[in-house]
């Protein structure tokens, strides 16, 4: 993967502590950061995907939760399709931002997000946010994770892009390309927004 040397300063990354991290707690996988907002927090993934809903970071009970991966992410921090989960919270935090990217001007001035691993710092691209249902198994594939084959992926992609409730100029997506999904409620439950990115390149920490 290419280095990031054309980001403006402006959506630079962190540098974070894995280390220090990854001794708090194992299940400890990367850093979610999107430059000039407040999503900035460690990400961890275990073996169920309700263990963080009402866990904080050293596992003891907040109702805020932990950001976490989908547990059926099975590639690690890299995966052609990987999710992150969090709370849309009423003081703002957590992934209660997300849902301003659905305003143009906003998902204008907000164009990348990072996942900063122990190895990598990982610019991600938006190129789509959508209002998803979330009991709808087959618009991103089954649940979103699983996919037969590159090109049931690309057809994910482009419905993700079709979707889309802003318009975004992106370069031609590939079905071999790796997208992250930052996806939360909405105060309706049948509607989840989500934030589509796709890695556009990477720098060693």
């Amino acid at each position: 993967m290419s280095g990031v040397s054309y980001v403006k300063d402006e959506y630079a990354p962190l540098d974070v502590d894995s280390e220090k991290l990854l001794d708090q707690n194992t299940d400890y996988l990367g850093w979610i950061y999107i430059p000039k907002t407040d999503i900035s927090y460690p990400v961890v993934k275990s073996e169920d995907n309700t263990d963080y809903l009402h866990k904080d970071f050293n596992k003891q009970y907040s109702f805020p939760g932990t950001i976490f991966m989908d547990c059926r992410c099975k590639s690690g921090v890299l995966n052609h399709h990987s999710v992150l989960y969090g709370h849309n919270m009423n003081n703002g935090s957590m992934f209660a931002g997300l849902k301003s990217f659905r305003d143009q001007k906003y998902a204008d001035e907000h164009p990348v997000f990072w996942f900063i691993t122990p190895k990598y710092k990982l610019l991600y691209k938006v190129f789509s946010v959508c209002n998803s249902n979330p009991y709808n198994r087959t618009q991103y594939g089954i649940d979103g994770i699983d996919f037969k084959n590159n090109n049931e992926f690309g057809d994910a992609i482009e419905t993700m892009k079709k979707e889309s409730v802003v318009k975004i100029q992106t370069d031609l997506l590939k079905d071999t390309d790796y997208v992250m999904s930052l996806s939360t409620c909405t105060g309706n439950s049948s509607v989840r927004c989500i934030v589509h990115g796709v890695l556009v390149g990477s720098v060693e920490c």
